[in-house]
């Protein structure tokens, strides 16, 4: 019910998203996250008035004052980019050199007034890139026990241990085709089209290191498994000497391990829609291609400090090994809220199908290299299983953006990623161990959620 109401929650975003795509201008100097520094007072530019000297000259660099009170005159025909209605109005009141962008081009000495180019114009920077850091943790499987006091049956003392959070990378670049809508002031020519931009980027983020541990010794318990262990042998003895506790041959130690990492990779095609005046919130549609890969590796030693009779070992091995790639297609939107002419907030929301190519690896031996077998039959209990499934995969970042330069910007954020039908090691291990079939079998309906923040640095050039 939690999954489904997860993605019951991503689809109601991204539907509330294609209508605000639908109804909402975007401006289109901003980049996906908001990153690019907006000009927010993209009113139409005033008719040039002219003085009445000789020529017919117009007059440029007048102040605003000055033009204000100058004597109407009849409208002339505005140059390239601009419209005749109405005088310019500073969008943004926030930034402290000026309020509006170019106010803070001029006086922060960013760069030149507004203009084809403006360091904020799409003619002049097509490309951006963001680099950072992130870290992440993720939920585990319901609690499935391993080990359990033998002198209180209902005494459960150990289970699969949960994931450390991890630390990787985040990375991402761009390119944005052409220059935008006629009539905007950052097109420079005529040639450009009535309709919005198109861009692509590719994304790579990869977390690693989320591992997990848990000890467990008998100094107070007598310990036993809670799986039933009858079945398995190693060579001639019984996989029960290393699991439950006997007289002479107790269970001294149980060590759980997890290791664990997640790597990702996004092929996008970006839309843009012309921008409006003075329009703080804006839409970026995305549909792309998404690759999602998620490792999670389980290790179950037991330990013993009297071997049974003719063994060499004292430590007998579970290993438990599944990993999901996940490849499909997916929809999503950038969502950005200009705050001032320096700082935006956005939110990213991305969903999608996925074909999911899980293999898994599953064995029991002995630290010496003795491979249990089944009692039944003899065959090895080691087997290399892989299985096909569909699985669903829902992401959103939310965040903020700090434009510290005309051409760099701080970005920080919280990422949440959840998948359905994939694979964990929490739920390989059978719970009778001569199930040789449920070995073999990969069980796939399994929900992962990971989260984490991130931080960076973005540049357009």
């Amino acid at each position: 019910m939690t999954a489904y109401r997860a993605w019951t929650a991503m689809v109601g975003v991204l539907c509330l998203s294609g209508t605000a795509l639908a109804q909402t201008n975007y401006l289109e100097a901003n980049d996906p996250y908001g990153v690019r520094l907006t000009r927010l007072d993209y009113s139409t530019q005033p008719s040039l008035n002219y003085s009445g000297a000789s020529g017919g000259q117009p007059v440029v660099g007048t102040p605003a004052s000055a033009r204000m009170q100058a004597p109407a005159t009849a409208p002339q025909a505005p140059p390239d980019n601009t419209s005749s209605s109405g005088a310019a109005a500073s969008c943004d009141t926030c930034n402290s050199c000026g309020g509006s962008y170019e106010n803070a081009l001029h006086n922060c000495g960013w760069g030149d007034e507004c203009g084809c180019n403006l360091p904020s114009c799409c003619c002049n920077d097509h490309w951006y890139a963001y680099a950072g850091g992130l870290t992440m943790g993720r939920t585990v499987a319901n609690r499935n026990w391993t080990t359990y006091d033998t002198a209180n049956n209902a005494h459960q003392l150990l289970y699969f241990p949960g994931a450390n959070w991890g630390g990787g990378v985040d990375t991402r670049i761009g390119y944005w085709f052409g220059c935008g809508c006629c009539g905007d002031p950052c097109s420079c020519s005529n040639s450009c089209g009535p309709t919005g931009r198109f861009g692509v980027e590719a994304d790579y983020w990869g977390v690693w290191g989320m591992n997990g541990n848990a000890l467990l010794t008998n100094s107070t318990f007598s310990l036993g498994t809670v799986q039933d262990d009858s079945g398995v042998s190693f060579g001639t003895n019984p996989a029960t000497d290393w699991y439950d506790n006997r007289t002479g041959s107790p269970v001294t130690a149980v060590r759980l391990s997890r290791n664990d990492d997640i790597n990702n990779v996004e092929v996008n095609f970006l839309y843009m829609p012309c921008c409006e005046a003075c329009n703080r919130f804006q839409v970026t549609a995305l549909a792309g291609i998404r690759y999602f890969n998620f490792r999670d590796n389980l290790t179950w030693d037991q330990f013993t400090a009297v071997p049974p009779a003719g063994s060499t070992s004292d430590e007998a091995i579970i290993n438990a090994n599944v990993t999901n790639n996940l490849v499909g297609f997916q929809l999503g939107a950038y969502l950005n809220y200009q705050i001032c002419s320096r700082w935006s907030v956005f939110a990213a929301p991305k969903i999608g199908i996925y074909g999911n190519h899980i293999t898994g690896y599953n064995a029991m031996a002995l630290s010496d290299g003795t491979q249990a077998t089944f009692d039944a039959n003899g065959d090895v209990l080691h087997f290399n299983n892989s299985a096909n499934v569909f699985s669903m995969l829902g992401s959103i970042d939310v965040g903020f953006n700090w434009a510290f330069s005309s051409n760099w910007s701080f970005i920080g954020g919280y990422r949440v990623v959840g998948v359905s039908g994939v694979a964990l090691a929490d739920n390989q291990i059978p719970q009778f161990f001569a199930d040789e079939a449920g070995w073999k079998t990969i069980k796939t309906n399994g929900d992962l959620i990971v989260d984490g923040a991130f931080a960076g640095l973005e540049c357009r050039f």
